[in-house]
């Protein structure tokens, strides 16, 4: 019988804390990111990628998909000269620039920077009147 009351008592405590592991599970979704690898969240990333190279060269963001996997990611790109580059960042925090793409990703299409910013800005309203 102790085990059986111990067992209640224990669903009891679950279900009186259930606000709490809600909050904790939607707090490891949002920082999951894509689930490439662990990290935040790609789209923030791509933004401050392209928002910092973007004070001296035209940028973009490339929007795609792992292969296999149905979550969508981004990645920013810039332009120096004629050719684009793939923005970095290093263990130190420093951007740099690369040709090679991250291996899977594949690229469904590109949006520019400020296209990409107002139309998040948009959705971000359009969610907030509902």
């Amino acid at each position: 019988m102790a085990p059986l009351g111990s067992l209640i008592l224990g669903i009891q405590w679950i279900f009186k804390r259930r606000r709490f592991f809600i909050m904790i599970f939607a707090i490891i979704v949002l920082l999951a990111g894509c689930m490439s690898i662990p990290q935040p969240v790609c789209r923030h990333r791509a933004v401050y990628y392209a928002y910092t190279a973007g004070e001296r060269y035209p940028t973009r963001i490339a929007i795609g998909y792992f292969a296999g996997s149905p979550v969508w990611h981004c990645e920013s790109q810039v332009k120096i000269k004629t050719k684009w580059f793939w923005i970095r960042e290093s263990v130190t925090g420093y951007l740099y620039t690369s040709k090679d793409k991250t291996k899977g990703f594949n690229i469904i299409e590109y949006i520019q920077f400020d296209e990409f910013i107002a139309h998040y800005t948009k959705q971000m309203k359009y969610e907030r009147i509902e």
